[in-house]
């Protein structure tokens, strides 16, 4: 009884099909990164985090050895004023990645020292094992101490007004460098191999824009489709496309059911019912939500391009033109939160109002120059929460499985120039 009602049932076929659709579609993603339903590989995380770590320890010994030799007492990266870069580092509960973070943009690039400047800040003040193997190597400097309402009990006693004081605090330290353009990096990101010119390429592509960016992500994770107002659009689009292709599936499986059964008599054409596009078409707008982004709605074939995150600061080139307006809008906004004691928003959602306010558009460079490694966040005010670390990966990064090693090759490039040009 049950299968002569599905056999005559449209609505029960079109349903089970969808259903089926949706299985496989699951089976399928569950081994492709770019999916809701991707699997992460624990044991292989950690075994990329021990490479990381070991053979940046081992390239720093290289460098510091290579560096007395050719610097003696100088730190590297330290006379730019073409990019600034501040790599803000609190020390972790559990494991610290400052060590991979720096060794990675020391040998992952054609060694110059006038290229940048590069500044490790301490934000908790904490000399922890990390910070102690790249002393003398690169500048280390302790969040900047002034008197102000930044550093008031006000804002210091809580964990997320004080990160938002803390960034602003950079922010300023960053700005009082007189730099051309400002860079503030997280500490757990690992460089590809030559970023820093491929970083540079990007800050000139950024003159298409002319002044209407508001900073640069050198870190772009996989981007999802939320339910947001935003994306109404493009998952009515979407959904619609899938669910034709799905329709017409289903009248070829109802057409080729009659065909077989009734191939000695005269054959109508049959054609599903309005009802059957209504379940192929929630089954197209599932499909959408499930499955990335990047594979099926967007891809990007400029290395810079305008793309609404809206978080992800991880490794972030601030527009020249806006980092003062942007730092007094956050500061405004914190002020306002902790005076009137209404609750606050976190910096990344602050950053992108000030750019929804000034119609300014966002920028990210395309494939990743930085990969995010961390596993868990440095933040007071998220401990207790895993990360989603699916949502905060890059999946384009070229040198995911390369060990971080150093070249004595690339950083005798200096050396060697001076010497032709008999400085």
């Amino acid at each position: 009884m049950g299968m002569k009602l599905i056999y005559e049932n449209e609505f029960a076929q079109a349903s089970i099909l969808s259903i089926l659709i949706l299985y496989l579609t699951y089976l399928t993603c569950k081994r492709i990164p770019h999916s809701w339903f991707y699997e992460l590989d624990v044991a292989e995380l950690e075994r990329l985090s021990n490479l990381y770590r070991q053979t940046s320890s081992e390239a720093l010994d290289e460098i510091k050895n290579w560096k007395k030799s050719n610097l003696q007492e100088e730190m590297l990266y330290s006379k730019s004023k073409e990019l600034c870069i501040a790599v803000m580092h609190q020390t972790r509960k559990e494991k610290n990645f400052l060590l991979q973070t720096i060794t990675s943009m020391l040998v992952r690039n054609k060694y110059r020292a006038n290229d940048f400047d590069l500044t490790i800040i301490n934000i908790n003040n904490v000399v922890d094992e990390d910070l102690s193997l790249l002393e003398k190597t690169v500048k280390i400097e302790p969040l900047p101490v002034e008197e102000s309402f930044l550093t008031s009990p006000a804002v210091t006693s809580d964990a997320m007004t004080k990160e938002i004081a803390d960034f602003l605090r950079v922010l300023k330290f960053m700005q009082n460098k007189n730099c051309k353009h400002v860079g503030i990096f997280e500490d757990d990101c690992l460089a590809a191999t030559d970023w820093l010119d491929t970083t540079f390429e990007s800050i000139e592509k950024t003159k298409k824009w002319n002044d209407r960016w508001l900073y640069l992500k050198l870190f772009r994770p996989t981007d999802f489709l939320g339910w947001g107002k935003e994306n109404v659009l493009t998952f009515v689009f979407m959904a619609f496309l899938f669910s034709l292709i799905f329709t017409f599936i289903f009248a070829i499986f109802l057409n080729l059911k009659n065909f077989l059964i009734m191939r000695k008599k005269a054959m109508s054409v049959r054609y599903p019912s309005i009802y059957s596009y209504i379940i192929f078409f929630v089954c197209g707008l599932i499909f959408v939500k499930f499955t990335n982004r990047q594979v099926l709605l967007l891809d990007l074939k400029e290395s810079v391009s305008e793309l609404h995150l809206g978080y992800s600061n991880v490794a972030v080139i601030f527009s020249p033109t806006y980092i003062s307006a942007l730092y007094y809008y956050i500061f405004n906004e914190l002020k306002s939160s902790v005076e009137n004691k209404t609750p606050i928003e976190a910096k990344d959602t602050m950053c992108n109002k000030f750019l929804q306010q000034f119609n300014l558009v966002e920028l990210v460079a395309n494939p990743s120059i930085f990969q995010h490694i961390g596993l868990k966040s440095s933040l007071k005010w998220k401990e207790g929460h895993e990360e989603p670390f699916k949502f905060i990966k890059a999946y384009d990064f070229k040198d995911e499985h390369s060990a971080v090693v150093f070249n004595p090759q690339r950083f005798s490039i200096e050396d060697q120039l001076n010497k032709k040009n008999g400085n």
